[in-house]
Formats: structure tokens, sequence, C-alpha cells
């Protein structure tokens, strides 16, 4: 299904003073309002780490034992990736302009994230192969990656086995004209990335990302990176996402005001109250 957010959700653009005095131009959305997200179980705690979430029927495409709907507490500034050349020129600008004026506390971190998101978000101009690697080797890109898990305190062990995937995703597609860039879900790459730009962007009132990926043909990389990589080397499926957006802290900037059980077909609303009580009911057991 080629589902969207909201039609109503548009995206501006900014000035921003991000990259030390340069004020550059960046484009946002603001979000006041609901979302939803697919989950295999009835938790109603939020997390204090990112999430992603969409429209209600994106929702369904994923988890979809139970559909939870979410409220803004404000509205959230989420910086926006898109598919125009405009938006990517301006995204790929900002990073290599932090990139260039950093005082070297957080460059690994700027490089592996620029390198990381043209992968993911297809942030990349026109094909695939124009790929921008700042001239670093496997072995460079690999030594920022392990360097920014570890300061970013981030699932080092785990997260090996997918710096390595990027690498191989990067070889086997760069040399190939005929990779339109596009969104790829990878889960550890995702949060990985997340954690990047959380860190990175935090400091300016960013909340979270929107990205809109469009319509997507079997020439983006989402497809070829599912039927002639993905499958090959790990057991999950991967799923091709037209949009979502990323919420950094749903704890702190989302409440939960509904929660539906798929059962057989038909949505049944669920009683979040009462398993809110349960909940707290629960955790006083544990404390005592």
């Amino acid at each position: 299904m080629d589902y969207r957010i909201e039609d109503d959700i548009k995206s501006e653009i900014i000035e921003e003073n991000i990259c030390k005095d340069n004020k550059i131009n960046i484009e946002v959305v603001y979000l006041d309002g609901y979302i939803y997200r697919g989950d295999p179980h009835s938790n109603l705690i939020l997390s204090t780490v990112p999430r992603f979430y969409g429209t209600q029927e994106s929702a369904k495409q994923y988890f979809n034992v139970y559909i939870k709907t979410y409220r803004t507490k404000r509205k959230l500034k989420l910086l926006y990736v898109g598919t125009s050349d405009e938006n990517k020129r301006m995204l790929l600008n900002m990073v290599k302009c932090m990139i260039k004026n950093n005082n070297n506390d957080d460059k690994d971190i700027l490089e592996s994230m620029y390198i990381v998101m043209q992968v993911i978000y297809g942030i990349i101009i026109d094909k695939f192969s124009n790929i921008d690697t700042l001239g670093l080797s496997d072995s460079e890109i690999t030594k920022r990656l392990d360097k920014s898990c570890k300061t970013l305190n981030y699932m080092y062990n785990e997260s090996k086995e997918y710096i390595e995937m990027l690498l191989d995703m990067i070889e086997y597609y760069k040399p190939r004209d005929d990779i339109k860039p596009s969104r790829v879900g990878i889960r550890y790459l995702d949060k990985l990335l997340m954690e990047m730009l959380m860190k990175i962007f935090t400091k300016y009132g960013y909340d979270g990302i929107y990205m809109n990926n469009g319509k997507m043909t079997e020439t983006h990389l989402c497809y070829h990176v599912n039927n002639e990589y993905y499958n090959k080397k790990i057991t999950n499926t991967l799923t091709c996402i037209p949009s979502e957006m990323t919420i950094w802290n749903p704890q702190r900037d989302l409440d939960i005001v509904e929660m539906k059980k798929n059962v057989n077909g038909k949505l049944i609303k669920q009683d979040i109250e009462y398993l809110k009580r349960m909940e707290n009911y629960k955790k006083k057991l544990r404390r005592s």
C-alpha cells in the first residue's frame, strides 16, 4: 500500500545558526497532532529512546497485534528528509559545514553520520554511485563508526556486523549506475543513525525526524537490498518505507490516548486506563 503521513503536514525552509556563525537554510516540519505505531505487545510505557511512528495505515504494516494512537504534548520540531535534490543538498551541505567547523569533539560522529545517513535515508543526488564517503577508506570509516558507537554507548558488539554490512552495501552498489538512492530500513543502523542525529540536533531544538520517501520503484536501493542482498545475509525481512516519523524522546513528547487490538482482522478498542492501573499495580508488587 502506498501510504503517506497526513497530507496537511507541510515542510518549510528556515534559517538556522547550526554551523558556527554561518546561517544556513534547512527544511523542517512542525508536528502537533496524532500519530500511530504498531506493536506486538500491550505495554503502555513510552520509551525514552528514539521510536518510529506514522499513520494508522502504516502502523498496520508492521507489528499489527496492537495499534496505538499518540498525541503530541506540544508542537514538535522535526528535521525534514525528502527526495528533492534541493532538500538533499541542504542536508549534505549542513553536515559538511559542521564537519569543517567542528572542534573535534564530535568529528567522528559527524563524519559517521554523514556517510550512514546517505545510505539509510537515501540522501544522495541522482544515483547511489554519487555517494560521498569523504575520501575515507573502509578501515577509516570503520574506525570512525567504532568510535561513534563507543561514544554513544551504543550496542558496540551487536553493531559490528551491521557496520560490515553498511560497507559491503557501499562496495556492492556504488559501481552500479542503475540504482536510485532511497530509505533503507535496517534496524541496528536505523538506531545508530538516530543516536547520532539526536546527539547533534537536540541542542538546536529538534525533537526528531520526518522522512518522506515518496513513491518507490524497483530501481530504488530498498528493493535491490531486499532482493539481492538483505535476505541473503540476514534472515529478517526488509520493508521499503514510504514515510515515517522518528520521535527521539517519546516519553517526554507524547501521550498514548488509544490502543486497539487486532482480533481476526477487526480492531477492538482496549481499556487503556485499566491497563495503566494494572501496570502500576505490578510495579508496586515488584517493589515490595
